[in-house]
């Protein structure tokens, strides 16, 4: 039972985190189309990056 709770976790985990990097690359896109600052998509990067760290 232990087990398939951390295998569960897991999985949780790993689906969480490809839904972060697929939401990175959207905003790199979002990113070219409307040329927003390169500052600005460097902080929301830093700070999803920040997010994954505290949660893992």
């Amino acid at each position: 039972m232990r087990l398939y709770l951390n295998r569960n976790c897991f999985s949780l985990k790993l689906s969480l985190i490809l839904f972060i990097y697929l939401l990175l690359v959207m905003f790199d896109i979002f990113v070219q189309i409307t040329s927003y600052s390169y500052v600005s998509a460097h902080l929301f990067r830093s700070l999803i990056y920040r997010a994954t760290y505290q949660i893992f």
